[in-house]
């Protein structure tokens, strides 16, 4: 935890403790647990809260089986894909998640805007995905502009957001 967040809550306290007939013992608590936690995933990948998402229709898929992708924009305006891996596939390894490649792509292509409402991809895993906890990462930008690489669109901003987890197996588990 950072010195600033002790800081913080230190303060709060302090705070509350003089006052605490007018907060509250739950309130205080409430608030101290707020800022102990931080700021949800959702919020702290996109700054406007979760205003865009990504998951997959299933939580175990048989190898052969797709697994459907889809991204919603709850914006009032479109966000922007890169045009090439528009999403990312991640394993956990360890105590972490690690990115898998993808196929390559030949050039990055111009990003694909996605307006408000969904946009569905489609990925067939390979036995290099079986028996793995998997899930899927999107990068996305907001305030691009039109036809051009996601790396050169001059985009307000960028964050990103991921899917829960997933697995694959041979047979029905």
């Amino acid at each position: 935890m950072r010195l600033s967040s002790i800081q913080a809550i230190v303060n709060i306290l302090g705070a509350a403790s003089s006052c605490a007939w007018l907060l509250g013992l739950g309130s205080v608590l409430a608030l101290a647990l707020l800022v102990l936690q931080g700021p949800s995933s959702a919020w702290a990948a996109d700054p406007m809260g979760p205003s865009v998402t990504v998951e997959t229709s299933r939580r175990a898929y048989l190898l052969g089986d797709v697994v459907e992708i889809t991204v919603t924009n709850k914006r009032d305006v479109p966000i922007f894909l890169p045009g090439c891996e528009s999403f990312q596939l991640e394993r956990f390894e360890g105590e972490a998640y690690r990115s898998m490649p993808l196929e390559p792509c030949g050039r990055e292509g111009l990003a694909l805007p996605v307006p408000p409402g969904t946009k569905t991809f489609e990925y067939r895993p390979g036995r290099e995905q079986l028996k793995q906890l998997l899930r899927v990462t999107v990068v996305f930008g907001w305030g691009c502009t039109d036809a051009r690489a996601l790396s050169s669109a001059r985009c307000s901003d960028f964050a990103t957001v991921r899917s829960s987890s997933f697995r694959i197996s041979s047979r029905p588990e």
